[in-house]
């Protein structure tokens, strides 16, 4: 089980430690930054981008969920946008 006392030190990451994680090139790391899909905060004006190790827990559980409704919407081969987007159907005398 890991000290407690070291938590805060481990709570963020460097784009180097979220590629190596996400086994991707750093740079693609960086896009999904860029492109607002990983919520990061940068150390200073200009300075390098940081992750919440949290943060990154909660982009791998969306990838797989996006992926379960993709695969989803693909094996049923319906337009059920709802269920691909996490809404609900609305009908006729439903709409408000």
């Amino acid at each position: 089980m890991p000290d407690e006392s070291d938590a805060p030190f481990d709570r963020f990451l460097t784009l180097d430690e979220v590629a190596t994680v996400l086994r991707v090139e750093v740079e693609d790391a960086l896009a999904l930054v860029e492109r607002g899909e990983l919520a990061a905060i940068r150390v200073g004006r200009s300075g390098p981008w940081r992750v919440e190790t949290r943060v990154l827990e909660a982009f791998i559980d969306d990838q797989y969920e996006l992926q379960r409704r993709l695969s989803r919407f693909d094996e049923d081969g319906i337009d059920d946008l709802p269920e691909l987007w996490g809404g609900s159907i609305v009908r006729g005398d439903d709409r408000t």
